[in-house]
């Protein structure tokens, strides 16, 4: 396999040294296509779903803290709310999404290099998905998990897509 393969004088020792050789188009034209393999992956995106589902998962905890919400005893409305509420903190954060993304993409590189890396086909299970189930919305049972993979679409969609933008147009020069 290549990735078992990959010998290279540019293998990062840490995120921002990739970040740095996102801009070298040597480095670039020998392994954009692993860097474009690795971002199309479903292990990738699945990375950042449970990077988002942390965040929502810590922020269900702050709203909770007086009281333990299980999903039995919560109601649609409280639910909405709750995650209104959670992704407005969240949106609210000011994240260099595209940091996220090159650290992801700096460890699945990493993996690579090592021949570690695993395609994965595979959803993500979010484990705050409970708190919005389908104990609580009855004929939707997965709106926790459209919620969340909404909002990673929400946070990471834009800030993907320009990052492989800049990936190809540096891969062509």
């Amino acid at each position: 396999m290549i990735y078992q393969k990959i010998q290279s004088n540019y293998k990062p020792t840490y995120a921002k040294s990739l970040r740095s050789r996102l801009f070298n188009t040597s480095f670039l034209r020998e392994y954009g296509n692993i860097m474009t393999t690795i971002i199309d992956s479903n292990e990738f995106w699945n990375n950042l779903r449970q990077r988002v589902d942390f965040l929502v998962y810590a922020n269900v905890l702050k709203y909770s803290s007086f009281d333990k919400i299980n999903p039995e005893e919560t109601n649609i409305i409280e639910a909405n709310f709750l995650f209104e509420q959670i992704e407005k903190e969240i949106k609210s954060l000011n994240l260099d999404y595209e940091e996220i993304l090159i650290d992801e993409l700096f460890r699945q590189f990493t993996r690579c290099i090592n021949g570690k890396f695993i395609y994965s086909n595979n959803d993500y299970e979010y484990f705050s998905a409970p708190y919005f189930s389908s104990e609580v919305y009855g004929n939707i049972p997965d709106q926790g998990t459209i919620y969340l993979d909404n909002l990673t679409t929400d946070l990471f969609d834009e800030p993907l897509e320009d990052l492989i933008k800049a990936i190809t147009i540096r891969m062509e020069k």
